[in-house]
């Protein structure tokens, strides 16, 4: 029987991925339109579409989460998704809607396996093949600095409904929470451009 945490867990996993396919589109020719307005591409296109030059040295904003209880500070354009369930998001979009990249901060008690770097990230490759259906390669796994705290961080690259997603996560561990940040980015070859922006982001991140 799974547990409530993997099932929570994976839930939070699969809501990111759900935005990014709103953004980008299904893995059909047709484009769709989005409840804003705007219109989703399909894969194929969304992948060949001229990409945003990401700015590593973009302007930060401060954030603090009076019911998670942490601080961090997000680039300067994103939208912030706070809405008291069980991730926070902040999110790059383009006008038309289509998300451009994603970072999810969500806390893992002791109970949700929240215990360990190493088995918050073993978690995420288990929910990702079990609820997604996606094949799951970590690579560049190793030691980060998280704010003042010591961590790990995890680079995934994964398929799920024909769309190639990868992903950079920080875990660390303090007081009775597991922290997770990670951010994801579609289609092959997106990530690389944002792993300094990501940097700039965990050295402010500061649980209360």
């Amino acid at each position: 029987m799974r547990s409530r945490f993997l099932v929570l867990a994976a839930s939070a996993i699969l809501l990111e991925v759900a935005a990014l396919l709103m953004g980008c589109g299904s893995s059909s020719e047709e484009a769709r339109p989005l409840a804003n307005g705007g219109q989703s591409v399909s894969t194929a296109e969304a992948v060949h579409q001229a990409l945003p030059t990401v700015n590593p040295q973009v302007g930060l904003v401060a954030y603090h989460s009076p019911d998670k209880g942490y601080s961090l500070a997000y680039p300067e354009g994103w939208e912030v998704v706070a809405e008291g369930g069980f991730t926070d998001y902040f999110v790059w979009r383009a006008e038309s809607g289509r998300t451009y990249a994603q970072l999810a901060v969500s806390c893992r008690t002791a109970e949700q396996g929240g215990t360990s770097p190493d088995r918050m990230a073993s978690q995420d490759v288990q929910m990702i093949k079990e609820f997604g259906g996606g094949a799951v390669n970590p690579t560049d796994v190793g030691p980060i600095q998280v704010g003042d705290l010591p961590g790990k961080q995890f680079t995934y690259t994964y398929q799920l409904s024909g769309l190639t997603v990868e992903q950079v996560a920080a875990y660390v561990v303090h007081g009775a929470c597991g922290w997770r940040l990670a951010l994801a980015s579609y289609g092959p070859g997106t990530l690389g451009p944002y792993l300094p922006l990501f940097q700039r982001i965990i050295a402010a991140f500061r649980p209360d």
